[in-house]
């Protein structure tokens, strides 16, 4: 009998595990989208041929743009972070 709990304790940390793992490379991809896309945007600012207030609306708007877009994506690592603390809390405690 103990060794059965032990072998369900040990696929209960593998797969927690998982799922940490998961979630963490999930966020990296997002993070790394985020990134590819002000890349993107910065590439397309440089090639325009724009000057005056144009150029200044299309600043303001890359500003609005990456602010708008990083902030779901920080607020959902950090959100992760602190589960995964919780978690590993909760194990040193039991």
């Amino acid at each position: 009998m103990n060794n059965n709990d032990s072998l369900d304790n040990l696929i209960s940390r593998i797969w927690e595990f998982v799922i940490s793992f998961a979630t963490a490379l999930m966020d990296a991809v997002f993070l790394g989208l985020w990134a590819w896309g002000q890349y993107c945007l910065d590439g397309f600012l440089n090639i325009s041929d724009l000057a005056g207030i144009s150029a200044l609306v299309l600043i303001v708007f890359h500003v609005v743009f990456a602010i708008s877009t990083l902030a779901p994506i920080i607020i959902y690592i950090v959100e992760d972070i602190v589960t995964m603390i919780r978690k590993a809390k909760r194990r040193m405690r039991s």
